[in-house]
Formats: C-alpha cells, sequence, structure tokens
C-alpha cells in the first residue's frame, strides 16, 4: 500500500483549519477499522457510544464465523480476520460502536426497513462471537446463540431505513433481476421463520403475532418496537427518518460511513458462475427452520452451522488438491470420467460423511463438469463457497445505476446530510477492485460525494488509503 496521500478540499475558505473534517477514503471497507480506532485513540471519537450512519447496498453485518471474541482486542488479529461483509459488529462487541443506522438505497432488500435491539457477546460454549437476533440475515449464517449462553456481551441498536428518492419509480422503471428474485424469494422461502422474523421486525406486525416478539424483557434477547412507539413511514420516508436521525446523533460524535457501491452496485458472482447458479443454490440450500422458539433456532444454527462448515471443508480441499500457483491446474474432462469423490478431493468418507449419496453424486458431477473450464475461467473453488454463501433468501444486489439515478440518489443524500450535524469523522470504501461499484463509475462517484460532503461540512482532511 501507498503511503497516504493528503488532499485539501476548501469549499468554506474562511473556515478554521482546526475544524477540518477528517475524510478516510478505502478500497475495501473493511480497511476502516484501523482508522475508527485511530480515531478513538486520539479522542476524535468517544469510546463508547458511539452512532455509525453507514450508507450501503449492503449490511456488512455479518460476523466472521471463526473469529474468536477475545481477538477483537487484539487489534492485528482482528484486522486479519475481517473481511468487506464482516467489519461492522465487531466494533460493537468492542462496546465502540452502539447504534448501527444501515442507510440502504431502493433495490436492498438483505434486512427490511426496520428496527431492533440485540446482544451480541461471547458464546459461553465456543468462545467465539454470536448475537442474540434472529433475524433471517443472521440466521442463514448459523450466528445465533441463546442469550443465556452470551457472556460479556453489548447491545447494539440496528434501524434499517432506506433511501428512496422522490418519484424514483420514474427514473427506475425496470426491476433488477435480483430484487425480482429477491420478491420471489421472500414468498417462496425455505427457510420458514423468515416471514415471521420479516414480519415481527417489520413495525406493521399482523394482529396475530406473538407480542413476546415485540416487547422482550428479557436482557439480551431480539426485540422491536411497537406500533404505538414506530410508525412504518419513518423508516422508508427520508423527510421523516432524517429527523429521526438528527435526534439520535446530535450532540453525540458520530461516523458518517459511506460506501460509494450505494449509488450503484454489481453483484460480481452474477456473470462469473451464471451458468452454475442454480447447481450451487441447491447445495447451500438453508434447512428449514420449524418455528422460532430458542431451542428451535439453536438447532437450526447447529444444523446450518454443520452444513456449511462441511462444505468450506470441502471446497477448502479441492483448492488444496488442484490450487497450483493461484490458480486451478489444467485438466481433461477425460482424466476426470471414472475419478471418485475421494479421489478428487484427497478427503477420507468420514470427512465427506455429512454428505448423502445423492449430495456426493451432485457434488462428483459438478466437479467433473466444472474442473475442465476453471483454469481458463481463473476461478478457484473457495469462490465457489463464497458464492454459495450469498445465496439465502436474498441474493446480494445488483443495479447498475444510469447517470440521471446517480444523480437522484446524490441529491437525496444532500438532503438528509442538511439535516444532520457535522460528523465526527468520514469514512468512505470505493469498493471497485472487488467490482461492487462498478470501475468506470466509481471516480465519478467519489468526486461528487467529495464536493457534497464539502458543500454541507466545509474544508475536508481526504486522506487517500488506497492504491491507484
Amino acid at each position: 500500500m501507498e503511503k497516504p496521500r493528503f488532499f485539501k478540499i476548501r469549499m468554506k475558505p474562511t473556515q478554521s483549519q482546526t475544524d477540518k473534517l477528517p475524510v478516510h477514503i478505502v478500497e475495501q471497507h473493511n480497511d476502516v477499522v484501523p482508522f475508527i480506532h485511530r480515531a478513538i485513540a486520539s479522542r476524535q471519537l468517544p469510546f463508547s457510544g458511539i452512532p455509525i450512519i453507514h450508507l450501503d447496498s449492503h449490511p456488512d453485518l455479518l460476523i466472521p464465523v471463526h473469529l474468536d471474541a477475545d481477538a477483537v482486542f487484539q487489534p492485528h488479529e482482528l484486522y486479519e480476520s475481517l473481511s468487506i461483509e464482516n467489519w461492522l459488529l465487531p466494533l460493537t462487541y468492542a462496546k465502540h460502536i452502539n447504534h448501527v443506522i444501515w442507510v440502504k438505497p431502493p433495490w436492498a432488500n438483505q434486512i427490511k426497513a426496520s428496527q431492533q435491539s440485540f446482544s451480541i457477546g461471547k458464546c459461553c460454549h465456543s468462545g467465539k462471537l454470536r448475537l442474540s437476533s434472529k433475524e433471517n440475515y443472521f440466521l442463514t449464517d448459523g450466528l445465533f446463540c441463546i442469550p443465556k449462553d452470551l457472556t460479556n456481551y453489548a447491545e447494539c441498536k440496528l434501524t434499517v431505513v432506506e433511501l428512496r428518492p422522490k418519484n424514483w419509480n420514474d427514473f427506475d422503471s425496470s426491476q433488477s433481476e435480483s430484487t425480482l428474485r429477491n420478491q420471489d424469494n421472500t414468498k417462496n422461502v425455505e427457510c420458514s421463520p423468515s416471514n415471521k422474523v420479516d414480519k415481527n421486525f417489520s413495525s406493521s406486525p399482523s394482529q396475530d403475532e406473538d407480542s413476546s416478539h415485540k416487547i422482550n424483557s428479557t436482557p439480551g434477547t431480539t426485540k422491536t418496537d411497537s406500533l404505538d412507539e414506530i410508525n412504518n413511514s419513518l423508516f422508508i420516508d427520508y423527510d421523516l427518518w432524517s429527523l429521526h436521525l438528527q435526534e439520535v446523533v446530535t450532540n453525540k460524535p458520530y461516523i458518517l460511513d459511506i460506501d460509494l457501491d450505494f449509488f450503484s452496485t454489481k453483484n460480481p458472482f452474477k456473470e462469473v458462475f451464471q451458468s452454475e447458479e442454480e447447481i450451487i443454490r441447491r447445495l447451500f440450500k438453508c434447512p428449514t427452520l420449524p418455528g422460532l422458539s430458542d431451542e428451535e433456532v439453536e438447532g437450526f444454527t447447529f444444523t446450518r452451522q454443520q452444513q456449511l462448515q462441511q462444505l468450506e471443508d470441502f471446497f477448502s480441499a479441492l483448492d488444496e488438491k488442484w490450487l497450483d500457483d493461484g490458480a486451478i491446474m489444467a485438466v481433461s474432462a477425460d482424466k476426470l470420467s471414472d475419478i471418485t469423490l475421494e479421489e478428487l478431493t484427497g478427503l477420507d468418507s468420514e470427512q465427506l460423511i455429512f454428505f448423502n449419496q445423492e449430495e456426493k453424486k451432485n457434488l462428483l458431477n459438478f466437479c467433473q463438469d466444472l474442473l475442465p473450464s476453471m483454469n481458463e475461467r481463473e476461478i478457484t473453488f473457495t469462490q465457489i463457497f463464497d458464492f454459495g454463501c450469498t445465496l439465502d433468501d436474498t441474493d446480494l444486489p445488483h443495479h447498475i445505476s444510469n447517470e440521471t439515478q446517480i444523480e437522484t440518489l446524490v441529491s437525496s443524500f444532500r438532503l438528509v446530510l442538511e439535516r444532520l450535524p457535522k460528523p465526527a469523522i468520514v469514512t468512505i470504501s470505493r469498493s471497485s477492485h472487488d467490482d461492487y461499484c462498478p470501475k468506470d463509475q466509481v471516480d465519478r462517484i467519489e468526486s461528487m460525494v467529495l464536493k457534497l460532503l464539502g458543500d454541507i461540512f466545509g474544508i475536508l482532511h481526504v486522506t487517500k488509503n488506497f492504491d491507484e
């Protein structure tokens, strides 16, 4: 990584030098964490109780599944464990951030616009970082833990709001493929509590909803705000929720975090695995959850964790056997015609015991068909596993915005920022190297966002922390 370069963008020349707003720009979103730590150490931010406004096409609210909870307090070990989808919640376990406000674009459907609270802590059985939320987004990654089994836990409030510009449908008359699929999956989801969870976390529950899910006084359990406290329009009308945000961050140092893929985003797996998507989706299909009691969710979580671990071990073994100098070895289809699954992976029958005979047959056929083309396509089995983990009840969003849509979103973002006090720091992720923000749009979007920040908050102290 090259040395950081500093840029002064002077929008209001009369502003004092001491009032410059720190803006840290990175490529991978998890690389903002060291800058948040430094801001805490330098007292730009308090040690605890920090709200973060997180503008992104993705929640980034997963947890590194193998992360020991104690590693959260070992910065170098933590940084090595983080990825773009899981950097936020370790900061809540450390009690730095206590309120995450995810501002999502109109096409993002991973978590419905809503408000909830949950606990995140150290699982007393595994020592791993886990949480108490029964939100489907967390359940499908096997992250649930019964509240009584969480130690040294921290409370996290999660508010999800949608920034939908006025007359957005006039600019976006056709829905993206992923949006249509996500709506269809919401209607026909196999993981049966999905509808229950989304309903309970919605601000407009049905009349027969179990009230214990709405108001739960047990410490550490998931709870949502009732209809008497929250109106549904708060989460989808930015004229209303921006006023709510103003109340949340007034007189509090807060982080404004922006991923440029909020304005235009790609699903980088979409084209790469287009022909294999349905097969991979079946391999990673979530087991059915019969109900939402702690015992039922705990049983589901154990099964889901086993499933994902077995698939991770399987695809890791394939990479270990077939990967050479970063690329899959070239191999002909004839060489693979009579091979067994054990020979293909280097695993013995005990290590494959989790898969039934039909699954083994499907895995063997899948690998035999795929392997001969992998070298030319420059893909690995680890990438297949990563893609499979995204195929739960909602897919990664895919919405490449045109110039008018980008400008419209930026204008709506301006209206929100004009109501907010100046943040303590701004963190920006470009997300272009991994193709989440289109490479041919990212520089333009970055310039528009920096100009907007300067117009509203004055002189910026911009640090670019990435290789251009």
